[in-house]
């Protein structure tokens, strides 16, 4: 979106700048397109594999499992404790690190803007599996589903 926003605001204080920032604009219909609804996702089976193409490179998921990790110690320091403003901290926690994991690792964007509820539920999944030992199973047969 900035990408777009940028391309208008060139053109509207730049006019010979068109050319330069036109192209940029017109990339973002299909790079946006995921904010339309017609193509939104209808159950969780049918976002599961698309949360983890969206984490396919094992830093990513580890950067994940720190977030959630380091949420759920906080959540139970908090309440263990009676430090209720220590709940604050809980959804930065979690959410710092996959943030970062995308924009540093991935280079791609959260779900969790489109997808809040179900992303989250991915989330725990993953933790789950990764705790487990089983994440990379899953991810490779997922991975190569989608080639």
């Amino acid at each position: 979106m900035v990408d777009f926003w940028f391309s208008l605001t060139v053109t509207a204080k730049f006019p010979s700048a068109a050319p330069l920032a036109w192209p940029v604009a017109s990339c973002c219909d299909a790079k946006y397109s995921f904010l339309m609804a017609a193509d939104r996702m209808e159950s969780f089976a049918e976002f599961w594999p698309y949360y983890v193409r969206e984490h396919r490179r094992p830093a990513t998921r580890a950067w994940h499992f720190c977030g959630t990790t380091l949420a759920l110690v906080m959540l139970a320091a908090s309440v263990l404790s009676g430090w209720w403003w220590g709940l604050i901290a809980v959804p930065v926690c979690g959410y710092a690190f996959a943030w970062i994991s995308h924009g540093a690792i991935e280079r791609n964007r959260p779900a969790t803007f489109r997808y809040p509820l179900w992303s989250l539920a991915a989330d725990f999944k993953l933790w789950g599996l990764m705790l487990t030992g089983r994440m990379g199973a899953e991810a490779r047969r997922i991975l190569s589903e989608a080639d």
